[in-house]
């Protein structure tokens, strides 16, 4: 009982952002006020680290439709029925080549401006007060719903902790979560036979099962070979000091809040069209031997500071680097205080339809730093390859490297890949995290085992788990079981839409009438 009313604090959907000193008005969107473009920091990425994982650029060529590494152009998805897991680097490739396929064009799908924005994929609404969920296909045209209204909005407003996350301009940050076609054909079938499902495909053998189940009942699979996936996305409404040419975006409807009170926004029926910017993108998905499923995390290098880390170069020495502490970024307003405990507080909530204030501050951006820059914790082993934190960093690193200084003047070259976690073998997850006390312990977490992300996980990376000396923080902590199970199933489980979804796709009982 206490796992899991634990889960359901930490682990709740996403949450909003609100600027503050904003008085007795309405908003949308400010009227706009042309600012000149801000010359953002980034965080750069050391080029001496040790070349421990990288995609080589006869291999990088092949992942393009056109056979040739071209700026913005169309990476094929990876296959993830003949992914070889046979090493923490491949599970990082993987993620590399899926981020820059889902953030490619969808017109070869009939799409929008990314892949995401195209039939392969599925829009999941928000919690509906009955506790299921509803999938929204793509309608060519037709701008995504950032609206939050029950059963009808797109997006929802709030992060794991159910606070509200501000950027500089005083931007909300919204959050869009979709599913692609395997994963919604997948849920139809539990729906019609929840016996049919007990575990995300792996295999050619559960593929096949599953497009007979697609080609009965009418449903389109334009990427089969990706199998089940489940995407997370965060997104800022595009300030006129932003550089559009900088961010992969999506044109979107956002809603309007009544600023009653610097402490109060109180959701309006209005909504409006806007540009929104991605900032952030988690990328689930099934893959061969693994089906509790590879939980990759990006970030734009312009979000957050970076707190220090360690990293192997290679003279195969550890450097240690410090904290980031020069402005101009996205969710942080003083990069000078690098103080871990000032620094990712929480000064508003979402409830319902408004977003108030918190412990007596105005509503305002929080002053956001990446506590563990590569998802691992700092000076522990993360996982059974890495000997300690350093080696971890470096992986990530430099596959980052590896790609980024391929892409040329590609846009996506601008978001980095913070790391990947999985279970070794596969197993279900029991909750924990790669320690040198449980490595050989079924179910723990391991590569970069202690992940989060600045835009989604914000306020969690102040807490306990995250910089208890056990560094025992990981996406499974919230994404799994007691007993551990593979089952999508159940409630607040592995998956936290996949049972709400198939409830709602679930026909309901018919009451037969009483004479």
């Amino acid at each position: 009982m206490f796992k899991l009313t634990f889960k359901i604090i930490m682990c709740v959907a996403f949450v909003t952002i609100v600027y503050s000193n904003c008085k007795d008005m309405t908003s949308g969107p400010e009227p706009e006020v042309m600012l000149a473009k801000t010359s953002f920091t980034t965080n750069t990425l050391p080029q001496d680290v040790v070349d421990s994982c990288s995609v080589s650029s006869a291999t990088l060529a092949t992942w393009f439709a056109d056979g040739s590494v071209t700026e913005n152009g169309f990476v094929n998805p990876a296959n993830s029925v003949s992914f070889d897991p046979q090493n923490n680097c491949a599970f990082y490739t993987w993620s590399e080549q899926m981020f820059l396929w889902l953030t490619s064009s969808g017109s070869k799908y009939g799409g929008g401006s990314t892949v995401l924005e195209s039939p392969v994929f599925y829009v999941v609404s928000p919690v509906n007060v009955d506790n299921t969920r509803s999938l929204e296909p793509y309608k060519a045209g037709d701008p995504l719903d950032a609206t939050s209204y029950v059963g009808k909005a797109d997006t929802e407003e709030g992060q794991a902790t159910g606070n509200v996350l501000l950027d500089r301009h005083g931007n909300v940050v919204y959050y869009i979560t979709f599913v692609n076609d395997v994963y919604a054909t997948l849920l139809n079938m539990a729906a019609q036979d929840t016996s049919s499902v007990d575990k995300f495909p792996t295999t050619q053998e559960e593929l096949t099962e599953i497009l007979a189940f697609a080609q009965k009942s009418n449903m389109k699979i334009l990427e089969p070979n990706t199998l089940a996936m489940e995407l997370k996305t965060s997104w800022v409404q595009l300030a006129s000091d932003m550089n559009a040419a900088d961010f992969v975006t999506i044109s979107a409807d956002i809603p309007v809040y009544d600023k009653v009170s610097d402490a109060t926004w109180v959701l309006t029926d209005e909504d409006t069209t806007v540009t929104l910017a991605l900032v952030g993108m988690h990328i689930v998905g099934s893959a061969h031997g693994h089906p509790e499923m590879i939980w990759s995390t990006f970030e734009h290098k312009y979000n957050s500071p970076n707190a220090m880390y360690q990293y192997v170069n290679t003279e195969n020495q550890v450097v240690n680097v410090g904290p980031d502490n020069t402005s101009s970024w996205l969710f942080n307003t003083n990069p000078s205080d690098t103080s871990i405990a000032n620094a990712n507080k929480s000064f508003a909530a979402f409830t319902h339809d408004t977003i108030v204030a918190k412990n007596g501050y105005a509503i305002q951006p929080s002053n956001t730093i990446r506590v563990l820059p590569w998802g691992s914790a700092y000076n522990l082993q993360p996982n059974q390859q890495d000997p300690n934190t350093a080696y971890a960093n470096s992986q990530v690193i430099s596959i980052n490297n590896s790609i980024i200084n391929q892409l040329g003047n590609d846009v996506r070259k601008n978001y980095t890949l913070i790391g990947s976690t999985w279970t070794f073998g596969g197993l279900a997850p029991n909750g924990q995290a790669f320690t040198a006390n449980n490595n050989l312990q079924a179910g723990v977490g391991i590569g970069t085992s202690n992940l989060a992300n600045t835009t989604m996980e914000t306020n969690i990376q102040e807490s306990s788990p995250m910089l208890s000396s056990s560094g025992n923080f990981s996406c499974f902590l919230c994404h799994s079981s007691n007993p551990a199970s593979l089952d999508p199933k159940i409630n607040f489980g592995l998956s936290h839409i996949f049972n709400p979804l198939m409830n709602g796709l679930m026909p309901k009982p018919t009451l037969r009438k009483v004479n």
